[in-house]
């Protein structure tokens, strides 16, 4: 049986809670549970680095494999036969970009073994180098699993797109793909509230309009939200 944690921060919106009930209502349904932890309200890049400290953690407490999911995720599905059989050390999506593969760390499965920990000892003391400052904690994770891979010091699986499926991304470059694991891009609310946060724009009492791809996020948690007997908070309504 696999057991897994989720990582959560209030930087997410001052909406998290809906986040969270969403969460816990799509993973109820697949009957799992998950671990979730709230961490003290820092800046965006800050709260990303705490997720391989978090990782650690939980690779301490728990036995057996972990499957990490960040909180702005909602289950469709989850294979367990699949994860149940994964025979390396971590399983993780690339996606590409034209001729480059970025790594995802919105879904993460993890073995339990002395590998995993080192790699997590090192992903966490790596994301507080000052060469990685403004740098996403999944940036640094892919710098450490090329290194890895190239000497031969891990094994990675590929995990399939329908398990980090980015729900507008992934829509056109997998039409026909049906999401197992949806991700909800939570990070687009916070560039947001950032954008309307400038000191010009408090003083002017102006105010940016969302981008298209801000609103077509809050159209699929609208939809979401309702196929689970939720409604959206007023503040990311469209």
């Amino acid at each position: 049986e696999i057991t897994y944690g989720d990582w959560s921060s209030d930087v997410c919106s001052s909406d998290l809670g809906f986040h969270v009930e969403l969460f816990q209502k799509s993973l109820s349904l697949v009957g799992w549970s998950a671990h979730i932890r709230k961490i003290k309200k820092v800046e965006w890049l800050q709260a990303t680095a705490y997720k391989p400290s978090f990782l650690c953690e939980m690779r301490d407490a728990y036995s057996g494999p972990i499957l990490y999911l960040d909180i702005d995720a909602y289950i469709h599905d989850i294979d367990e036969y699949f994860f149940n059989n994964i025979e390396h050390d971590i399983a993780i999506h690339y996606m590409q970009n034209g001729s480059n593969f970025e790594l995802l760390s919105g879904t993460i499965y993890l073995a339990d073994n002395q590998v995993v920990h080192d790699l997590l000892q090192e992903w966490r003391s790596r994301v507080y180098f000052p060469e990685n400052r403004g740098k996403y904690d999944q940036f640094v994770l892919q710098e450490i699993l090329d290194e890895w891979i190239e000497f031969e010091k891990i094994k990675v699986d590929l995990l399939p797109a329908e398990y980090c499926y980015i729900f507008d991304k992934f829509k056109s470059k997998y039409p026909k793909l049906q999401p197992k694991i949806e991700h909800l891009q939570a990070s687009r609310e916070i560039k947001f509230m950032q954008k309307n946060n400038t000191f010009l724009r408090r003083l002017l009492g102006l105010r940016a309009r969302p981008s298209n791809s801000l609103l077509r996020r809050r159209r699929r948690l609208g939809e979401l939200a309702a196929a689970v007997g939720m409604e959206l908070p007023g503040s990311i309504s469209s």
